[in-house]
Formats: C-alpha cells, sequence, structure tokens
C-alpha cells in the first residue's frame, strides 16, 4: 500500500479530549479521497496539543505523527482505536445509579484516537 499525499489547504477540525485530568486540544486534517469522491473526507493527519506537561506533550506530539503516517498509509481510526490499550475504571452510571466498571483508555494515545474515531462517526 501507498502513502496518501495531503494536499497543501484540506478541512480541519478542531476538538477537545481528555485522559486523566488532561486537557488535551486534537486537530485533525482531512482530506477526500480522490477514488471514492462521493465518501466523506478521512482523516490524515493529526496534531495535539497538550501544554501542562512538557514530556508528556512531547511524547504525545511523536505519537501523534505515527498515527498520521498510519493513516496516511490506510489505516482507519476503528482499527487504531482497537489496537489502543484499555484499562478498567469504575464510574457512576446514572441509569442503573450505581457504580460499573468500564474500560478507558490506557495512554493519552488512546485517548486521542478514540476521539478521532468518535469524532469521524459524526
Amino acid at each position: 500500500m501507498t502513502r496518501k499525499d495531503l494536499p497543501n489547504r484540506r478541512q480541519c477540525v478542531t476538538f477537545e479530549t481528555e485522559w486523566q485530568g488532561h486537557s488535551i486540544i486534537v486537530t485533525v486534517g482531512k482530506y477526500a479521497d480522490k477514488e471514492r469522491p462521493w465518501m466523506p473526507a478521512r482523516p490524515g493527519d493529526v496534531f495535539t496539543d497538550l501544554t501542562k506537561d512538557g514530556e508528556l506533550a512531547a511524547i504525545l506530539d511523536d505519537a501523534a505523527r505515527a498515527i498520521s503516517i498510519a493513516m496516511q498509509y490506510g489505516a482507519p481510526p476503528e482499527v487504531l482505536s482497537n489496537a489502543m490499550g484499555r484499562v478498567p475504571v469504575m464510574e457512576w452510571d446514572t441509569e442503573t445509579e450505581a457504580m460499573v466498571e468500564v474500560l478507558r483508555p490506557a495512554s493519552p494515545l488512546g485517548a486521542v484516537v478514540e476521539a478521532i474515531m468518535q469524532e469521524a462517526k459524526g
């Protein structure tokens, strides 16, 4: 498979996600698939901004570049999200009014990829 070149100008969307109390600003650049112009624009590159933690921000920036390259080679966000680790967390369920165990991303990168997947679904 070959890497998709991104156009110089492309759509992008910016949103915020959270991981263990860290606020992460995520910008996703999108591109139209020339072979399937009827399909919605696909994520093609990812940029993150985590200003409060320099070391974690640097690691997340590098990981976002790797995720960008994976998506440019055709890896969909769902596949990337499914490959990320998860950890069980106890949360309050308003429907049952009880604590329930849910799986959450184990890393800030997992939180970013999950957010990209959710944003792509609309």
